[in-house]
Formats: structure tokens, sequence, C-alpha cells
């Protein structure tokens, strides 16, 4: 078994994340995208809603929203921070 991801969390707001040198493209964006998948999953549980193709959409999309906001948070702190 191969590890393409590994995460630790340092505080309540900051995670270390490694990526092995030889994971390719691929396999973290296949690993990223089971992550999401069962992210949307836990969400909708947690909202008690049905497992349905309409719920999973909407969810799906909010999430891909929260995602895109989120990820142009990170890149301007990482981008203050000097670390592109």
């Amino acid at each position: 078994m191969k590890q393409v991801l590994n995460i630790k969390m340092v505080s309540d707001s900051e995670f270390k994340v490694d990526v092995g040198s030889d994971v390719k493209e691929r396999e973290l964006e296949f690993g990223i995208t089971d992550v999401m998948y069962h992210l949307v999953i836990k969400y909708m549980e947690y909202k008690d809603m049905k497992m349905t193709d309409s719920n999973f959409d909407k969810t799906a999309n909010e999430y891909c929203s929260a995602l895109n906001n989120q990820l142009h948070i990170m890149h301007d702190i990482k981008a203050d921070k000097g670390s592109n």
C-alpha cells in the first residue's frame, strides 16, 4: 500500500501536509477527490439529509463553492508568508 498524503494537525488552525515525492498528480487528485466525497456524505448525515442524487448534487456544489473560497484564503495566507 502506498501512502499518498500525510496530514498532521499542528495547531487548531494549522496543518502540515506532506505529499511523497514519488506521488503522481493523478494519485493525489484521486485521493483528494475521495476525501471530498466522504466530506459531502458526512455533512449530509450530519444534516440528516436523505441520500438522494439531488441532495448529493446540492451539497457537493456547496462544498465546491466553499472550497474555492478557502483555497483563495489559503493562497493569500501562504503568499503573505512567502511560501508560494
